[in-house]
């Protein structure tokens, strides 16, 4: 099935959008007191912007990607495996951006096992997140798009 770039595009703008939502106040409420970190408000708004920016392409491309590997409507399967090899993806560039960016620019002092903790809570709660919107766009692309709106 051919799915429309805009299609897939508003799909992952959806899914990063609440990812941001969801990222800051995970940030915010259960991080920063959990860990004792210091980030304010500001601080926790901007790592997440700059996590939504990064995931937002990674999203896209393995999105498109994936479209062309599998032709059929996507099983609950296929869209954990898809989703899983997304966040994970993104598990191994947050820590990355976390380790060498953030800590640095915001002088977080914690050790590498406290920022793969982190970055593993963040993939358990993204994953859950992706996979659900992940199945609500599979429905309504297989209700909705006709067609014709699928060639474009």
């Amino acid at each position: 099935m051919n799915i429309p770039w805009r299609y897939s595009l508003l799909e992952q703008i959806t899914n990063t959008t609440l990812g941001l939502l969801i990222g800051a106040l995970f940030l915010i409420f259960v991080i920063n007191p959990l860990f004792s970190l210091s980030l304010t408000v500001i601080v926790s708004i901007e790592v997440s912007l700059i996590m939504f920016f990064v995931s937002t392409i990674r999203g896209l491309v393995i999105r498109r990607i994936w479209i062309r590997l599998i032709e059929e409507k996507q099983s609950l399967k296929h869209s954990f495996i898809e989703k899983f090899i997304d966040v994970g993806l993104g598990l191994i560039i947050a820590t990355l951006v976390w380790s060498f960016f953030v800590m640095p620019a915001y002088d977080v002092q914690t050790t590498f096992m406290v920022d793969v903790l982190i970055n593993f809570m963040f993939f358990i709660v993204n994953l859950a997140r992706s996979v659900i919107v992940r199945r609500v766009f599979e429905a309504h692309s297989r209700k909705y798009l006709t067609p014709c709106a699928q060639t474009v």
